[in-house]
């Protein structure tokens, strides 16, 4: 019988799929769930880890995780201290007012990081922005099946080194880390009814070292209940 050691990274997000995800139906939905439940079953050690890891998650995984790892005495959560980085947030509900922030400080020369709840809104800024100047780097569903998109993919640092611009979709809201150096600010564009608060500031994120500190965010009003809302933006 095949023995895994399962590491689930970003595991908040993962569990939220499986269970609220919008781009499964029902049906889908419970394909994934017993799969999941497939793979559990095999586990003798199972690893979560996320910077935001909540008591909810971890008992969603102890309700479905086989006894050998859910009785009592046999979970352990390890709290890793956090370095001092202080981030600030500027979040606006004017989208054209953020948009032309953007543009000011990419057409002064500055290297900019995009982050998009949707592929659309990623592929029309992109475009404005190659039409300011420079060498604009794109990351969405469609293009990572390219092979810029793989080089991308493979080595999202490497990649984004040699780019006055990236931009991106949820394509890349985790588990990738760009540390290059010399991207000046980060900008983050909400999208009605996709994804949360948390999913957009996470996505904000995957560029660790900017030049400036402070993150503008465009927060849409009305919508869904899945509305990435200002105040939600300020409790994360």
């Amino acid at each position: 019988d095949t023995q895994l050691i399962l590491v689930l990274d970003e595991v908040e997000q993962v569990i939220h799929h499986l269970t609220l995800s919008g781009t499964m139906n029902g049906e889908q939905k419970l394909r994934a769930h017993n799969a999941w439940l497939s793979v559990l079953s095999h586990a003798v050690a199972l690893i979560c880890m996320d910077a935001d890891l909540g008591s909810l998650t971890l008992q969603e995984v102890a309700a479905h995780a086989p006894p050998h790892l859910s009785g009592p005495g046999r979970g352990h959560l390890i709290e890793v201290p956090q370095g001092g980085v202080e981030w600030s947030y500027v979040v606006c509900q004017n989208k054209e007012w953020l948009e032309s922030q953007l543009l000011q400080a990419y057409e002064s020369g500055e290297r900019v990081a995009v982050a998009c709840q949707s592929r659309k809104q990623a592929e029309a800024l992109a475009l404005r922005l190659e039409n300011v100047r420079g060498n604009v780097g794109l990351v969405t569903s469609k293009t990572i099946i390219t092979d810029e998109g793989r080089v991308a993919q493979l080595n999202p640092s490497e990649w984004a080194a040699g780019k006055d611009a990236i931009v991106y979709s949820p394509t890349w809201g985790t588990a990738v880390s760009i540390t290059t150096p010399g991207f000046s600010r980060i900008y983050a564009f909400g999208s009605r009814n996709v994804g949360t608060a948390m999913d957009l500031l996470q996505a904000a994120h995957r560029v660790r070292n900017p030049s400036n500190r402070e993150i503008l965010i465009h927060a849409p009003q009305g919508g869904g209940e899945r509305t990435t809302e200002a105040d939600e933006l300020g409790q994360e």
